[in-house]
Formats: structure tokens, sequence, C-alpha cells
């Protein structure tokens, strides 16, 4: 019995000396992750299980209680519960658990770290600790949209220049580098040059940029929506060229459109209230009201400022307008072009002016006419001599009889 008891202490000696001697971690249980693994890769608004392997490599073949927890930032967060228990891990057994990982769809492209802290116990009740890092890598490249946020003025006719703000925004999980846009347009609407292509630098995920384009629409141009198209450059994840089309559109509203036809009036040189006719025709495609049509002076033309006024013209009416003219007696035969000045309203009482040509035709006064009514008062004067000569005779004869 005596050496029975003297063995047991000598081996409990033995151990405690072997425990001793041995690094502090090493004391007791040591529970490891030995590995790691997501079921998929990860990608913003995906899903995955974690996958852990644990074992016991300390002095003490068992560890009991073994209790491994997740500590998850955003945008990784565990989908139900964050932690796992086994009650008994010994060697050379393994101990595998799973987590439901979830990805955040706004997630960018980078290695997030996920804490394990993994808490047991020896058979004498002794706890220990250990913390382990594994890191989600979340995977990710450029997807860049656009839109239009405004155009300047707000509605857009034909005849006329506008500004168009495009917000481009990146929608993906990685920044779009060396970023460039260039924007086109169904004709005729063109894109002025100065401002056609732009650049943005980087662009950062889930970030937008605006930018500003000027263009413009020829009178002509018809009332409907065109197609633009922005072109995106750019360096992509892997630091290729990637180029994208993306499609946007303007709206060209309705307007009211002037031209001038029939003006076949010809002035006499050096005459007063020469009648000028023609025809305001509106070849728009909108009602315009409350026109005021306004014939401008120019040389050999002077005019009494007078102003001719259309209550309703719809689209393809025509209307026949009659200015007064002066011309100038330094003027000469010919054909001149005049401008009328158009200011009209439409529907929503929006104004607008145009200043449209209209073609005239002077001649010389002809030779009776010159004769007769540049010098008018000479024949007044030989007609009244004449008269009082005739009514003379007249009495002188009747004072013979």
């Amino acid at each position: 019995m005596e050496t029975e008891s003297f063995g047991k202490m000598l081996g409990f000696a033995a151990l405690l000396a072997l425990v001793l001697a041995a690094p502090a971690a090493a004391v007791g249980p040591d529970v490891r992750v030995m590995s790691a693994d997501f079921s998929n890769a990860l990608g913003p608004g995906s899903a995955a299980n974690l996958t852990l392997v644990l074992e016991n490599l300390g002095v003490f073949p068992c560890a009991y209680k073994v209790t491994t927890q997740l500590q998850a930032i955003s945008p990784v967060s565990i989908d139900g519960f964050d932690s796992r228990i086994v009650e008994k891990l010994c060697q050379p057994d393994n101990a595998t658990m799973t987590f439901s990982i979830k990805i955040d769809p706004n997630a960018a492209a980078a290695a997030y770290p996920i804490i394990l802290v993994t808490t047991y116990e020896s058979e004498y009740r002794a706890a220990y600790a250990a913390t382990n890092t594994v890191y989600a890598r979340v995977a990710g490249s450029p997807e860049l949209t656009a839109h239009v946020t405004k155009t300047t003025p707000v509605s857009v006719y034909p005849g006329g220049d506008f500004s168009l703000d495009a917000a481009i925004d990146n929608v993906g999980a990685f920044r779009a580098d060396s970023l460039t846009l260039s924007l086109s347009a169904e004709a005729p609407m063109e894109v002025k040059a100065s401002t056609a292509t732009q650049s943005a630098a980087t662009l950062q995920p889930r970030a937008s940029v605006t930018r500003t384009f000027s263009l413009h629409v020829p009178k002509n141009a018809a009332a409907k929506t065109y197609a633009l198209n922005l072109a995106a450059k750019y360096l992509d994840d892997n630091g290729a060229w990637k180029t994208k089309s993306i499609p946007l559109a303007v709206v060209v509203s309705p307007k009211a459109r002037f031209e001038t036809i029939d003006g076949a009036s010809t002035a006499l040189i050096d005459s007063r209230n020469n009648e000028l006719k023609f025809k305001l025709k509106n070849t728009g495609t909108d009602t315009a009201l409350r026109v005021r049509a306004k014939l401008l002076p120019a040389f050999p033309f002077s005019t009494q400022g007078s102003v001719q006024y259309i209550e309703e013209m719809r689209p393809g009416a025509e209307k026949q307008l009659v200015f007064y003219a002066d011309v100038d007696k330094d003027g000469v035969p010919g054909e001149y072009s005049l401008d009328v000045s158009v200011a009209f309203e439409n529907a929503d009482g929006e104004t607008f002016t145009d200043t449209i040509p209209v073609g005239a035709k002077t001649a010389y006064t002809p030779l009776v006419n010159a004769i007769f009514l540049n010098y008018w008062y000479v024949w007044a004067v030989a007609i009244a001599a004449a008269l009082y000569l005739a009514s003379k005779r007249l009495k002188t004869r009747g004072k013979s009889k």
C-alpha cells in the first residue's frame, strides 16, 4: 500500500513538473481554430455559410463546454445564432461549427474582420479563452448608371440652347478610376464641343458625381423625345479599361415658329405710305397666342412703328399683314430684306420672341408720276394760272359783244 501511494505521488509530481515546465499557453487544454471556410464567394448582398474546424492541442486531452461566438461589424452580419457550443472536445477528434453570414447590398469591396472568441474549461473547471480573426473578403466591380437631374431652362424648345445636368452613380462595390464621360445626341440636336467630353477622375462605390453639358436645338427640330448617349470609360477592379454606354433622353416641347410668304410688294423710291404686304405663317408645332408683329426699319425704308396684333395662330395658320413704309430718295431699285419682330405666348403663358426676314422691292417712280407727284406745286400754279387766263378771256369776250 505504501509503495502504491508513493508511486501515485511520484506520478502526480511528474505531471505537475511537466505542467509547470510547459509554456503558459499550453497549460491545460488548448482549443484552436484549424480552418475557416466560406461556402461561396462573397459579394454585396450575398449570403454564405462560415464553417470552422476546432481541435484541442493542449496538454490536457479534453476541453469542456467549448463555446465559439462570432462578432461581426457592418456590412457583415450574422444571420441567426452567433454562437455554437460543443460540450466536450477530446484528442484526436475535432469539432465543426457552421454559422450563416450575410453581406449588406451596399457593401464596398474590401476585407472585413470577423472576430472569433472561443471559451472552454478543463476537467478541473479552469476557464480559458482564445481569440481569432477571420476575414470576409467581399469582391465587386464598378457598375455605373446615370440619369438626367434637370435642364436649364426647364422646358426645352426648338431654336434655343440649354444645359443638361446628368448624375452618374457608381452602384457597384469597387471604385471606377480615370473616369471620362462623353455625351452625344440624336440629330439634329447637337452637344457643344466645349462640354461634350468631361473627366470625373475616381468615382468611389456607392457615390455619385454630376456633370453639366451644353446643347443646341435647331429651329427646325421636331417636338419629340430625343435619345442621348453617355459613354463612360474607366478602369475597373482588375485595372482593365471598360467602356459602358448609358442611354439618356431629353424632351423637346412643341413651339410655334413663323415664316413670311408671298411678300411681293414693290415700293417706289422717294415716296410715302407704300403698302408692304405679306403673309405670316405658323410653321411650328404649337398654337401661338397674342401674336404681335412689327416691321423693323432698314435703309431705304422707314416706318411709323405700327404693330399688327393676332389673337391666335394655330400650326399651319396664315395671316395677311400690311405695313406702310416710306422710301428714302437716295434708295436704288432692287430687292431688300427687312426683319419682322414677332412676339407671342403659348398656352402656359410663356413668352417668346423671334426675328424673321421678309422681302421687299423698290423701283423708280414712273416719269409721269414723278412729274406730277414730285412737282405738284408747279402744276398747281400752272393750272391756277390757266384757269385765271381762261376766265379773263371769257370776260373780255362778254364785253365786246
